[in-house]
């Protein structure tokens, strides 16, 4: 490279590194600091997403553990409760947080779940 156009790079620092010390952006030129910008979008899409997710299923995780005094529902019975046909629940069962597949053809339904997805979905 030649001196005249030889240009010094800053260290682009992580998001964790920015959180800690904002001042440390101070030194990036325009196109490190749009990078960072479309990262932290990334990020910031992904956690509003997950919370999202997370509170319309009442506030708990998918990994949580159950209920102990939960009573899990053949899909007969859970179809009562939402009044829809068994095969609503089949169809949808991917996008439903208290169902649970216990074979490629059996699913079962928390109950407190159902409780749980339908006050959510009341406004």
């Amino acid at each position: 490279m030649q001196p005249a156009t030889e240009h010094r790079l800053a260290a682009v620092p992580s998001l964790d590194d920015i959180a800690r010390d904002p001042r440390c952006i101070a030194a990036l030129e325009r196109t490190s600091l749009s990078d960072l910008l479309v990262r932290n979008a990334v990020v910031q899409s992904a956690l509003a997403a997950q919370l999202a997710s997370v509170e319309a299923r009442g506030g708990v995780s998918r990994e949580s553990a159950p209920d102990t005094d939960d009573q899990m529902l053949m899909v007969d019975e859970a179809a009562v409760m939402l009044r829809r046909k068994p095969q609503w629940i089949y169809r949808n069962a991917a996008r439903l947080p208290f169902v649970k597949r216990i074979s490629p053809k059996s699913l079962l339904c928390s109950k407190n779940g159902i409780l749980r997805w339908l006050a959510s979905r009341k406004a």
